[in-house]
């Protein structure tokens, strides 16, 4: 009896548990992206081509601010980098070029 029990407990548990765990699943996917209709489409392109000055001028106003606060920093923080970069080569290439001439100095010496 007590195993009889036991076996229904379990089928109960395992099918609860099949159902939260499909319920999870589908709970976690994303919806499907939204399609327009022709109607729409027809909406939006005749709403573009109706403000499209305005759009354009707002547009063009936001490229240059972009362009100032995000991309002008960024370029000067990659040349800044850059110009370390060549400073630390080129101070590889002196010490290289010295330390050539001060061994070519020493075999003078020798002979």
């Amino acid at each position: 009896m007590i195993i009889a029990a036991f076996q229904i407990d379990t089928r109960c548990f395992l099918v609860v548990l099949l159902m939260l765990s499909c319920a999870v699943f589908v709970a976690c996917t994303e919806p499907p992206t939204p399609s327009l209709r022709q109607a729409d489409r027809q909406l939006i392109d005749s709403l573009y081509t109706l403000h499209y000055d305005s759009i354009k001028v707002a547009l063009d106003s936001n490229c240059v601010v972009l362009q100032e606060t995000r991309l002008e920093p960024a370029v000067d923080s990659i040349l800044k980098r850059r110009i370390v970069e060549e400073a630390k080569l080129k101070n590889k290439y002196r010490e290289a070029v010295l330390d050539k001439k001060s061994i070519n100095s020493k075999s003078k010496f020798k002979k």
